[in-house]
Formats: C-alpha cells, sequence, structure tokens
C-alpha cells in the first residue's frame, strides 16, 4: 500500500473512531441530563421575587430614596431587601408609605413588625407560594438626604354633627370609603342617630366640646365647659356627655375659648380627658394656652398644628393648596363644617389626589402630637 493510500485508511478511521465517541457521549449525556421542568420552576420563582423587589424600588428611587442605601441578597429559602433611610421623616410616615407601595402593586403582607428601639420596620410576605421574602428598612439618625418626597398624610374631620338627621348626604358620609372621623356636638337632637351610624360604620366619634368663647356666650348649649368650673363639676359634665357619647376617642376645641387660658379650668379637664384615655386637638389663634403645657403633663396626646378648617366660604383655589401642600409631604388635619358642599368638595379632592395617605384622625395626632 503506498502511502496516499495509507493516509487515506488511517483518515477515515479516525472518522468512524469519532463518530462512534460522539454516539456514546450522547447517550451518556441524554441519561444525565436534569429536568428541564424543574430548571424552569426555579427560573420563573427568581423571576418573580425579583419583579416585586423591583417594583418596591422603583417606587422607593421614584421617592428620590438613595439607591446606594439598598441592597438586595438572597439564598435558596430567602430573600432579603435592606433599605437604610434618613431620620427626617418618622418610623410611623415610613409605613404608611410602604403599606401603600404593597397595596397598590398586589404584593400581600404576611406580617409588619415594628422595632421602636432599633427602628426599624420589617415586612413578611411570600412569592408565589414558594419563598419567603423579607423588607427590613431601618431609619438611620443622621444620613442626609432632603430629597425624599412622601406624599404626606390628610385626615378629615366631619365637624359639628348633631343639629340634622335624614339627609341623604350625612348617609352617604358614613359609608364613605374614607376613613373619617366626625364630631358631635353633646346635647343636640340627632345625636343618638349620629353616634349609631358612626359605630355601625366604623368611623371614629369625637366630642366637639363646647367651651366658653373670648366673645359672646354658649347659654343654649347644655353641656360645657366654663372658665372657672372646678374638677368635680367638670366631671359630671364629662359624665353626662358619655352617657349620650359613649365611645369617643378624643375632644376637639374647634373655636377658642377663654377656658384654655385659665390654668386652673384647664388643669382640671386635661386631667379628666387623662383619665378616659382620649386625645384633644385645640384650634387657638388668640394667644395664651395651656393645653401644650398641662397635656405633656399628665400624658395626654395633643395638637394644635397643621389643622386647616374649610366652610362653604372656602375658595376652591385655597383648598387646591392645601392639597398641594400635602402631596409634596406636608400633614394636614381638615377639619369641615357639617354642610354637604364642604363635605362634597374635600372628599372629592382627597379621592383623586394620588399621592397622599387618607388617615384617620387618631392616627394623625399620633403623628403630629406635641
Amino acid at each position: 500500500m503506498n502511502r496516499k493510500n495509507l493516509f487515506y485508511a488511517v483518515v477515515f478511521v479516525l472518522i468512524a473512531l469519532n463518530s462512534i465517541l460522539f454516539y456514546i457521549d450522547s447517550i451518556n449525556v441524554e441519561d444525565q441530563a436534569p429536568d428541564i421542568s424543574s430548571l424552569f420552576k426555579g427560573i420563573t420563582d427568581s423571576n418573580f421575587v425579583t419583579d416585586e423587589f423591583e417594583t418596591i424600588d422603583k417606587e422607593l428611587l421614584k421617592k428620590n430614596f438613595e439607591k446606594k442605601w439598598i441592597y438586595s441578597r438572597k439564598t435558596d429559602s430567602l430573600w432579603l431587601k435592606n433599605v437604610k433611610v434618613p431620620d427626617s421623616y418618622s418610623l410611623s410616615r415610613y409605613n404608611y408609605f410602604l403599606q401603600k407601595v404593597f397595596r397598590e402593586n398586589n404584593i400581600r403582607i404576611v406580617r409588619v413588625t415594628e422595632h421602636e428601639l432599633s427602628n426599624k420596620l420589617i415586612y413578611n410576605f411570600r412569592s408565589g407560594d414558594s419563598i419567603d421574602a423579607v423588607l427590613e428598612l431601618r431609619v438611620v439618625k443622621g444620613l442626609e438626604n432632603r430629597n425624599i418626597k412622601l406624599g404626606g398624610n390628610a385626615a378629615l374631620l366631619v365637624n359639628c354633627l348633631g343639629d340634622e338627621w335624614g339627609p341623604e348626604w350625612i348617609t352617604k358620609l358614613f359609608r364613605s370609603d374614607i376613613p373619617l372621623s366626625v364630631g358631635i356636638i353633646p346635647g343636640r337632637w340627632a345625636v343618638a342617630q349620629v353616634v349609631n351610624e358612626a359605630a355601625k360604620y366604623g368611623k371614629e366619634i369625637l366630642i366637639s366640646l363646647p367651651m366658653e368663647p373670648e366673645k359672646g356666650n354658649i347659654d343654649k348649649e347644655k353641656y360645657k365647659i366654663i372658665k372657672g368650673m372646678n374638677e368635680f363639676t367638670i366631671s359630671i359634665v364629662m359624665d353626662k356627655i358619655y352617657d349620650q357619647i359613649p365611645s369617643p376617642v378624643g375632644v376637639i376645641n374647634y373655636k377658642g375659648s377663654k377656658v384654655i387660658s385659665d390654668f386652673n379650668t384647664m388643669d382640671f379637664l386635661m386631667k379628666n380627658i387623662c383619665k378616659r384615655g382620649l386625645f384633644y386637638i385645640e384650634n387657638n389663634d388668640q394667644g395664651t394656652s395651656y393645653s401644650a403645657l398641662l397635656s405633656a403633663q399628665y400624658g395626654v396626646p395633643f395638637t394644635a398644628q397643621e389643622i386647616i378648617y374649610f366652610s362653604e366660604e372656602t375658595d376652591t383655589s385655597e383648598i387646591e393648596r392645601v392639597f398641594r401642600n400635602i402631596s409634596d409631604g406636608q400633614d394636614v388635619l381638615i377639619v369641615i363644617d357639617a354642610d354637604e358642599n364642604s363635605y362634597n368638595t374635600v372628599s372629592e379632592f382627597m379621592l383623586k389626589m394620588p399621592d397622599i395617605n387618607i388617615i384617620s384622625v387618631s392616627q394623625f395626632v399620633s403623628l403630629n402630637k406635641l
């Protein structure tokens, strides 16, 4: 056999051998191949969790949270996201914001734990019923970021109810999805109906407490606080109010009063409010008030700030201005007269503003107490 034929023979043998080895190798690969469906299952689960985390990240970055403060890591059984935030907002404020993020993106929360001492929130949720996920948010003192803009909190109090019953707008008010609160003047003829309806639909009740004004009188009021009243008399007045309004959460003095500048009378009243576990709201643009001092002494939650009063005469541009401020991050308690026009105007604004948290009056006081 000459060299040329020998060369062709060797090449042929090598090609044949390579084909045999390739066939054998392919059989082994098929035998050892993993279950492709299980691989896809793992990918699907991972992507689902990643999508949820990315959704949260987008919401945070939209509010100017620093990207370097957001960190995610994972194990086979747990996905964890850590977020550091400045103390420019309270822990409660961050909680309201994140609850809204979860709710609006249909992420079901299993549990929320608030650790006040360590200033952190922990949200446990499940991803596709397969992987546990945790978001931990920690408020860090001294962390600098003045650009974070959370939508503010708005609370609505429809005040001075009790004078009428029957109009359709009042029924609509109680059935509203807005977590509004109602202020009831004791001694008015429709108090019982208002109290029952508020309890039926889970609306908070405040006592709109008549207190002696700087000018004029309140002789027509059956239950009232007068400057110079002693502790025993104030206790009797409050007991009689409780006979009509048995489960209030707070007291509002909405027109100012000469009582608030009298130390002894306010001391007796604040002590009584403390005993009943109520909070106290005051509108005072007239000067001296002992309310802040005495509420602090007795541990009564108290606020007199960020309270806006709207009435039928309030211009729409003023209402728009207030809601813009809320959208920029300001907390506001809106108190309106018990009239249909005021309620309809303000409630429409509240429902169409996408970037505000609507909270109850008791939550507002908790966030803004002095």
